[in-house]
């Protein structure tokens, strides 16, 4: 395995966590109003922090993904650094790196919502932001879906130019995952039947 492709397949990687992390907070938090009664019911202050932890996490992880491909001259492991790598492969045609350069780039402007909430609450107690209860970040659902739907798209595209092929990582569950947690907690409170 070459450089490239090891860099891109532990890229990938952070792309995936942040997915799933997403696809958890949804289950979770936005997914109807019975599995709101269901956390409430079970641990209203439990799943409360949960809540607001996780959205740090997320801002977090995008902008993590989107810092610029150098910071005082060491190099990120990041979408931007992985444009500029695949985009001066002389194997690679120009309209992959044209498709790879505007993906990276509606990419980032997700990452621009975010960077206000990433720099005043997350990574730092901003005063003014917090005494005032400013609003930070606020944005339609529709753009968050669109960031994931161009992610998965310069994973898919990428992986293709690395070599590695596309790799579909929207969805990923699994035995012990959220929604065995939200059916526990619904078993728990007597809403399903138990098994025999």
């Amino acid at each position: 395995m070459d450089q490239l492709e090891s860099q891109f397949r532990v890229l990938r990687d952070q792309a995936i966590v942040l997915r799933q992390t997403f696809n958890t907070f949804n289950h979770l938090f936005e997914s109807d109003g019975e599995t709101d009664h269901v956390l409430k019911e079970s641990a209203a202050w439990f799943f409360h922090d949960l809540n607001r932890m996780m959205v740090e996490y997320l801002v977090l992880l995008v902008c993590r993904l989107t810092d610029p491909s150098e910071t005082f001259g060491k190099a990120n492991l990041t979408i931007p650094r992985m444009t500029k790598l695949l985009c001066k492969k002389e194997d690679l045609d120009q309209g992959t790196k044209a498709n790879l350069k505007t993906l990276d780039e509606h990419i980032r402007d997700y990452r621009k919502r975010l960077e206000p909430v990433r720099n005043k609450i997350v990574g730092h107690t901003d005063l003014d932001t917090y005494v005032s209860h400013s609003l930070l970040g606020a944005h339609p659902k529709e753009k968050m879906i669109e960031f994931f739907e161009n992610l998965q798209s310069y994973f898919d595209v990428a992986g293709v130019a690395v070599g590695v092929g596309p790799l579909d990582f929207r969805f990923s569950p699994g035995p012990g995952d959220v929604l065995d947690l939200i059916h526990t907690l619904k078993r728990g409170l007597g809403l399903i039947p138990l098994k025999d």
